[in-house]
């Protein structure tokens, strides 16, 4: 495997890895447990499992893979906070992470050494760093970082 190669694996087999832990973590969860706050006054979780679930829905676009295909977790879980609108079922977060999830997947492995390294759906040219950071690549590296699920679930 070329270098590029093992970099690309490594970031879908750790993004991979982390998508797990959350889902697990999440589906072990009763009702009860799904509306507990992470913290004091902070949102709960079934709440964050449907904003990560928006959040990766999103990458559809960014990462230039297609339409999304859950855009209306955004008007719950992206535009609102917690509590200001009825949260759909926890049966229906989990349809719905498991959709976007095992489709992003799915299209990861479809692109090639070249075009994870082309610039992400939310770079304008102009943007781009001098060095042509901000990847497609990098997107995805920036999700699987281990703090990341951490600090959002609260952990």
């Amino acid at each position: 495997m070329a270098p590029d190669e093992v970099l690309i694996h490594t970031a879908i087999s750790s993004w991979e890895q982390v998508i797990k832990r959350v889902g697990t973590l999440c589906l072990s969860c009763s009702e009860e447990q799904l509306l507990v706050e992470v913290a004091p006054g902070k949102n709960r979780i079934s709440y964050l499992w449907g904003h990560l679930t928006a959040v990766n829905d999103a990458m559809f676009s960014v990462l230039r893979l297609g339409e999304r295909l859950h855009p209306e977790l955004d008007a719950v879980f992206i535009a609102q906070p917690d509590r200001s609108v009825p949260l759909p079922t926890s049966t229906e977060i989990a349809k719905c992470w498991e959709d976007v999830h095992t489709e992003l997947l799915s299209r990861f492995k479809t692109l090639s050494s070249k075009e994870w390294l082309e610039r992400h759906g939310n770079v304008m040219c102009r943007l781009k760093n001098s060095n042509g950071t901000r990847r497609e690549i990098d997107w995805l590296c920036s999700w699987a970082e281990p703090n990341t699920p951490r600090i959002t679930l609260g952990e």
